[in-house]
């Protein structure tokens, strides 16, 4: 909410309403104490369905946790395993909150995630990879950042950019390498 309030700011374009999730009321507090007027906070779980019944986004912008199933209880994996579909084999959490918000972006909308890049090519993300090529959304862009963007942590990063429309245009890949090029998604099959 604050990297939005100071690029709309030094752009000078308007200051939009935002509304934050987060299950950590110290993060929350955290959000609460920068005094952003265009914020509204709330403590709730993302991934439970009565998450939020607030309408429809323009912009969603989110960097969700990233949880292998090794650390979640059985109740949880079977909670998830019922209610989403990309919760399939040794799934991450941060795969289910990318159904989630997607099933919340506005028609038009767009969506920006930075996540780990194996969803792009593991068989457990095969179910998201199927959901961000279908005739609802177009993936524009995946921008792999550098391994070191969080520091103090050796990580493979992506910041992907989808649209809820469809499109016949190709999806813009940048590689760390700093170079880039277009491609056709192939569906659920691997991306690398």
């Amino acid at each position: 909410a604050a990297a939005v309030e100071r690029v709309c700011k030094a752009e000078k374009w308007p200051v939009p309403d935002g509304v934050g999730v987060e299950i950590d009321p110290e993060q929350l507090e955290a959000a609460h104490q920068q005094n952003l007027d265009h914020f509204t906070g709330h403590k709730q779980d993302f991934l439970k369905p009565d998450t939020l019944d607030v309408g429809k986004f323009e912009y969603i912008v989110g960097n969700p946790p990233y949880v292998p199933i090794e650390k979640l209880t059985e109740d949880e994996k079977s909670r998830y395993r019922s209610e989403f579909n990309t919760a399939s084999g040794r799934f991450d959490l941060y795969l289910l909150f990318f159904e989630r918000a997607l099933s919340m972006l506005a028609e038009n909308g767009r969506l920006s995630f930075i996540t780990p890049e194996k969803f792009e090519y593991v068989d457990t993300a095969a179910p998201l990879r199927r959901l961000l090529t279908s005739d609802t959304f177009h993936v524009e862009e995946i921008q792999h950042m550098p391994e070191d963007t969080f520091s103090g942590l050796v990580t493979f990063p992506c910041v992907t950019t989808v649209s809820h429309k469809t499109t016949s245009k190709e999806t813009v890949v940048k590689l760390r390498d700093g170079s880039s090029h277009t491609t056709s998604l192939p569906g659920s099959r691997s991306w690398a």
